[in-house]
């Protein structure tokens, strides 16, 4: 299931989603789980340019954004990216391609 959107901005049309700034990348994480946080961290020192958001599951966002696109918060993360929500490695990849070739270099 890695793009769970049926249309771009889907979101902006659902009263249970919070408004959030989608003029960047959203990340939305466990912020339970002690691997999902550290795996965030380590994005949020990596992204030095400031081209993604992060916020937890735990949150108003995080539970309406799960809401709307049907995704169990056990699953995975969710990742929005223009409008669009991805999750499992096609997000990974969506995220990826955003770093500068310096930052892709240092996932290695």
């Amino acid at each position: 299931m890695p793009e769970v959107s049926a249309k771009a901005d889907s979101y902006r049309g659902d009263p249970a989603v919070p408004p959030f700034d989608d003029s960047r990348a959203l990340f939305v994480f466990d912020g339970v789980c002690v691997l999902c946080s550290g795996g965030a961290s380590w994005f949020m020192r990596f992204d030095g340019s400031a081209k993604v958001n992060f916020t937890s599951m735990q949150g108003a966002l995080g539970q309406a954004l799960y809401r709307h696109y049907g995704v169990e918060p056990d699953e995975s993360y969710l990742l929005i990216i223009n409008g669009r929500a991805f999750t499992a490695s096609r997000g990974y990849l969506e995220y990826c391609a955003r770093l500068t070739p310096q930052q892709r270099a240092r996932l290695l």
